[in-house]
């Protein structure tokens, strides 16, 4: 029970780092906002399947703490967690949307580093709480 509510600390904690990202981003690369608005590619989060998106982090966060207590001693450190979980999901990730979608490059490769930050920011968390 600890770690689904530490991996739901670690989802919000992810969220509110991803959000500030997100406007870091658009605010290098404004065009960004013009493609997220684009409901041809992104479903509207206002009602509906959009709001799943809310969802992710917090089950991404439940998911990292259960793959942390696994990973026992070996990448325990918050950077070894987080590159663990960058090769195995953002790096992945990175090459099925850049040959599937017709997305900026730029853009996915913004997510990508999104991804290893928020691994970070979930290693730092479970370090902290799950002793």
């Amino acid at each position: 029970m600890k770690k689904v509510l530490v991996g739901l600390l670690a989802g919000l904690a992810m969220s509110v780092v991803g959000f500030l990202l997100n406007f870091v981003f658009a605010w290098i690369f404004p065009a960004f906002q013009a493609i997220y608005n684009n409901t041809d590619i992104f479903l509207p989060m206002a009602g509906g399947r959009g709001l799943l998106f809310f969802v992710y982090p917090f089950a991404l966060g439940i998911g990292l703490a259960f793959l942390y207590e696994m990973l026992n001693k070996k990448a325990k450190q918050p950077f070894a967690f987080a590159g663990v979980y960058f090769f195995i999901s953002a790096v992945p990730a990175f090459f099925i949307n850049v040959g599937s979608f017709n997305l900026p490059v730029m853009m996915v490769v913004t997510w990508t580093i999104m991804s290893y930050i928020n691994g970070l920011v979930a290693g730092l968390l479970f370090r902290k709480m799950l002793k």
